[in-house]
């Protein structure tokens, strides 16, 4: 009777959330795989119609060297499909900022990297590919956002989808942030010998955009849990807050324009900030992965 009452119960999860095997001669499990693209392929283009939308960014990654970095905030402001970011630190390295600007700049990055004993530490500028090597990032600062991530995770689901080998679930009724959001989850088979052993993405049901992305490597033996690998969860969002050009830039503004009046100081306690700026910079860089200034 119990072993009865299992299996029924196991069929109707079953039915609520079936699992397609990609790979099998299963044209259901083909479509299902198409069903996923297509559906984050809308929710793209729905990242697309958005002018500009402000939030919270909250991600851990694996470093290139293979370390789990502890985990970031940063608030966020975007707007015209990405092709202008701010970003600025919450924690671990609160004041820390963040400017990309296309076509502006030649196309670099712009960082502030916070304050020492009250001074704000000279800006610096970085090409976003270089930046990205120097410090063992995953992503480039202008990739982290929701438009940039969505295009990372479409190219990887059809390599999957080329490859055919893995199992697809689509389940609707999950929550981020208290937010109902629909999950799409691929598991793929140990001999794709492709980057990731799963691949979770969390699209928003009001809002229809991806809010969530998180992808696990292959654990060493079957008894293990895949290891995290990187998750980016955007929380908070809100949708075309109007941003001005001013309120876009102003804080990132103020603090450079007080670098600026810090240059134009001599004395004891500009030589102590800079002293002590140089003493943390080894730490920032391998914590946070953000250029340092020179």
């Amino acid at each position: 009777m119990v072993t009865r009452n299992f299996l029924l119960i196991a069929m109707i999860l079953n039915l609520l959330h079936p699992v397609f095997v990609i790979g099998q001669d299963n044209g259901k499990a083909a479509a299902r795989i198409e069903s996923a693209i297509q559906t984050l392929s809308k929710a793209i283009e729905n990242v697309q119609q958005i002018d500009e939308y402000s939030g919270m960014l909250v991600y851990r990654e694996h470093s290139q060297d293979g370390v789990l970095l502890e985990p970031n905030f940063w608030k966020l402001k975007v707007r015209s499909n990405s092709t202008q970011i701010y970003c600025r630190n919450l924690k671990p390295w609160r004041g820390t900022e963040v400017l990309f600007q296309k076509g502006k700049h030649d196309d670099k990055i712009l960082v502030n990297c916070g304050e020492v004993y009250g001074c704000c530490i000279r800006l610096t500028r970085m090409d976003p590919t270089n930046a990205k090597s120097l410090c063992n990032l995953r992503y480039s600062f202008p990739e982290k956002n929701i438009y940039g991530l969505s295009k990372h995770y479409l190219a990887y689901m059809k390599k999957i989808k080329n490859r055919m080998a893995g199992k697809v679930r689509i389940l609707n009724n999950c929550k981020i942030n208290k937010r109902s959001c629909s999950k799409l989850e691929i598991r793929l088979n140990a001999n794709t010998k492709l980057q990731f052993s799963k691949l979770e993405i969390y699209i928003d049901q009001e809002y229809q955009i991806p809010v969530r992305f998180v992808g696990y490597g292959w654990q060493k033996s079957d008894t293990q849990k895949p290891p995290l690998i990187e998750e980016y969860t955007f929380v908070n969002l809100n949708i075309s807050p109007a941003f001005t050009d001013h309120e876009f830039v102003e804080t990132f503004a103020s603090r450079t324009l007080r670098r600026q009046a810090l240059d134009q100081t001599k004395g004891e306690h500009h030589f102590f900030a800079l002293w002590q700026w140089t003493t943390v910079m080894n730490e920032f860089v391998t914590r946070l992965g953000l250029p340092c200034p020179h």
